[in-house]
Formats: C-alpha cells, structure tokens, sequence
C-alpha cells in the first residue's frame, strides 16, 4: 500500500488570505446609491416646476376671467346709460362727459384745433379724432399722463366674484366715433339715425397673486 504524507497548513492561513471581493461590493453599492439619490433628486425637481407652472397657469386663468367679467360690466353700463352727442362733445359738461383727462375713466380725443363738437355732424366725427401717440390704455404716470389703472378717478372699479381675488379690476372707455348701425344703413349727414357711437373698452385683472396680470380689450356698439 502507497503511503501519501498530508502536510498541516498554518492556523492563520486562511485568516491572512486577502478578501478583495469586499471592496468590489463596496464600491458597487456607492454607485448604485449615487444613481438612486441622482433620480431621486430629478424627480423632486420636475415635480417642483411642474407644480409652479400649473400655479401659474391657475392664477392667469383666473386673471382672464376678472378682465372678462369686468369687460361685461362696461358693456352693460354703456347699455344701461343714456348717451347723446353732447356727452362726446368737445365742450361738454356735467357727468358722463368723454374727454382727454378720462375722468371717471371715459376718454376721447380729438384734434385741438378742430375737435367732435356741436355743429359738426356725426358723419365727420371720425375725421376729427386724434389718438395720442402712446395708446391712453398704456398710460402709466408718464409726464403729462395720468396713471389710469392706479387713479380712481381716471379708471373705473370692478370686484371681481371671485372669492380668492382680492385686488380690484379696473376698465377704461373710449369714444371711437359714430359707425354704421347696420352695413346697410349707412351713417351719413342725411341719415344720422344710421349714425350709432362705437367704443373701445379696456379691463385690467388680476389673478389670486399680483404675478399675473391680464388685459382685454373689446369693441362696443351701442345702438340703442
């Protein structure tokens, strides 16, 4: 019979072997944990800026809305009013006078040296309208402007129903001379009753947050 000699390993032989798979792991793990915070933090991110747009886009939803309702508000009070020739005259006075200082926010603007007045007839009121050069709805305090949409006595006052809005909206009126009833009336000297006062209506609103600010504009015919 063969005899075959087994030699004893060292008792620290297996305790001093180097364990590298231990690091392998470690580093494995770190990665993987970067990767998860990285995602982590792109979705709370994205959820942040989607978030604030909807915000955004609630508060200019309700903005338009407040300019919409104030723009019917002007329109039903040009319906409810009883308007003639001499409330758009150059020289009118007393109440619901259209002029350049737009007090109480009716406005209309002529040329200085040959304004809309008695004895002109509506025919030719057009000819005699002189827009300034900055559109009054623009007006901002600039010299010799007043600020429309912060002066009370230049633009008119609208609360809105909407019961998260706590400014005021505002709207303006203009006088944009007399058109034509119908397409087939025409306005003429001959036949003022075809003659009928048209005008532009301005609103300024503003949302659940001063952030947004919506204005609107429309025009009027009155022809009753």
């Amino acid at each position: 019979m063969k005899q075959v000699s087994v030699q004893a390993l060292p008792m620290n032989f297996y305790a001093t072997r180097p364990r590298r798979q231990r690091g392998v792991v470690l580093i494995v793990c770190l990665v993987l944990l970067a990767v998860v915070t990285i995602l982590g933090l792109s979705t709370m991110s994205g959820s942040g800026l989607e978030l604030k747009m909807s915000a955004g886009f609630r508060d200019r939803s309700v903005a338009f809305e407040a300019a919409e309702e104030t723009l019917r508000v002007a329109e039903q009070w040009l319906d409810d009013t009883t308007l003639n020739d001499d409330n758009y005259y150059a020289s009118c006075a007393g109440n619901n006078c259209f002029a350049a200082t737009c007090d109480e926010g009716l406005c209309a603007f002529y040329d200085a040296g040959d304004p809309f007045d008695i004895g002109v007839t509506r025919e030719d009121c057009g000819a005699k309208i002189e827009p300034p050069d900055n559109p009054v709805w623009r007006w901002a305090g600039a010299a010799g402007e007043p600020n429309l949409w912060l002066d009370n006595n230049k633009s008119v006052r609208v609360t809105p129903t909407h019961p998260q809005v706590s400014e005021d909206s505002r709207y303006i009126i203009e006088f944009m001379c007399y058109v034509n009833r119908v397409p087939a009336n025409q306005c003429t000297a001959a036949n003022p009753a075809n003659c009928v006062p048209q005008f532009r209506i301005t609103a300024l609103a503003r949302g659940l947050t001063n952030n947004s600010i919506v204005m609107l504009q429309s025009m009027f015919k009155k022809v009753n």
